[in-house]
């Protein structure tokens, strides 16, 4: 009998190459508190599912 090649060394190795060139969660949320904006007008109020599902309860 032959024995098997072995495999290659870095056959199993995946992605090591890779690297985020992005920005992080805190380099975002630094930057986007910069921004000054007015902060948006909405109004609260009961949904109607939620309305539905009380009166289902009895």
């Amino acid at each position: 009998l032959v024995s098997p090649e072995p495999p290659p060394k870095g056959f199993l190795v995946m992605g090591s190459k890779f690297r985020y060139s992005g920005r992080t969660q805190a380099q975002t949320r630094q930057a986007s508190a910069l921004i000054d904006r007015p902060a948006p007008h909405f109004e609260r109020s009961t949904s109607k599912r939620y309305l539905l599902s009380r009166s289902l309860d009895g």
